[in-house]
């Protein structure tokens, strides 16, 4: 899976940078291999969001997350993403099964 990162308004730390591509890493886990994934993170005042989009072959999906702790964040829109992920696969299954 390849990841890029976004960061407006923030100079991110090397822990934030690492502990981001260790989460998001997690996706591969759950047939994600191939895909690209967009992470663009922002601060502004004392709202830290996150915005994630995954895209490869026919799949799109994105989720958007906002807290006070950028860390909070990043995990809010990972399980948000996991979730869509988990779903479209039980659809994949579910028709594949049916057809």
């Amino acid at each position: 899976m390849n990841i890029h990162f976004t960061f407006k308004n923030f100079e991110p730390s090397e822990h934030l940078k690492n502990y981001a591509r260790n989460r998001f890493g997690k996706l591969s886990k759950h047939g994600q291999d191939n895909a690209e994934l967009q992470v663009n993170m922002s601060v502004e005042k004392h709202r830290h969001m996150a915005e994630v989009v995954l895209s490869g072959g026919s799949l799109h999906l994105s989720a958007t997350e906002e807290s006070q702790d950028m860390y909070a964040t990043i995990d809010m829109v990972l399980d948000k993403l996991v979730a869509q992920v988990k779903k479209n696969s039980d659809k994949k299954a579910l028709h594949k099964k049916a057809g």
